[in-house]
């Protein structure tokens, strides 16, 4: 089996700290498809890099882990994966997991109020179809008995048939709670998109201040070995 490259990245396993970043990149990105999970693995990487150079954290590995601390948070198992690291690593960690059951189950909800009301909108229509079917072979079976329809008849076929109103009213309320629902989704996709900028920046200002903690750190190094 041949031996991997010494320049070639080396994957790595997750530690508190490497955790927190994951963490991080998937509130500001919200993952949902591999081109998300490529975008937070890339993000987690170029951090990566300058903390340990020559190494990575593949798309796969992130998913995993993510997956894996969620399941742990909700099953209060968090402790078994304490490794190295310290006390404030742990709670940042655990509120990070916190923030995201809170956006999941939001986003939950909003799938399956979506998915009711589509049922309940062909249902409507399934039961105007049905009215309309019945209101039709009324007015044939009448015109079948009595070719002459005297004032009586017309005023009962008048009101045995579903009116034009009805109808009218029906895909007026239609068009309007799909336009409430659109408009709820805009307003929806605009509070996450600013809520995504200031994550973003927060999370660029976390960026910078480790950047800066790993350059201070590299020069105590060097300060040290030039003594």
């Amino acid at each position: 089996m041949p031996s991997s490259s010494p320049d070639e990245p080396q994957n790595v396993r997750f530690w508190p700290a490497l955790d927190i970043l994951l963490l991080k990149e998937v509130i500001s990105k919200r993952p949902n498809d591999s081109k998300s999970w490529e975008s937070v693995a890339k993000s987690v990487n170029e951090v990566l890099q300058i903390i340990r150079p020559n190494s990575q954290v593949s798309v796969r590995a992130c998913r995993s882990r993510k997956q894996d601390l969620l399941q742990k948070f909700k099953k209060d198992e968090l402790s078994s994966l304490r490794a190295s690291g310290t006390d404030e690593e742990y709670g940042e960690r655990e509120q990070l997991l916190t923030e995201i059951c809170s956006f999941e189950i939001e986003e939950k909800g909003k799938a399956s109020a979506l998915e009711k009301k589509k049922q309940e909108q062909g249902e409507d229509v399934k039961r105007l179809a049905m009215q309309t079917l019945t209101g039709t072979k009324r007015t044939s079976m009448e015109t079948e008995e009595d070719d002459i329809v005297t004032p009586t008849k017309q005023r009962k076929s008048h009101l045995s048939t579903p009116t034009a109103d009805y109808i009218t009213f029906l895909r007026e309320k239609h068009s309007e709670e799909s336009k409430l629902k659109w408009e709820q989704l805009e307003l929806d996709k605009k509070k996450f998109e600013l809520e995504k900028e200031e994550r973003e920046a927060r999370l660029q200002k976390d960026r910078q201040m480790m950047e800066l903690l790993i350059r201070l750190s590299q020069n105590i190094k060097s300060d040290i070995l030039h003594k």
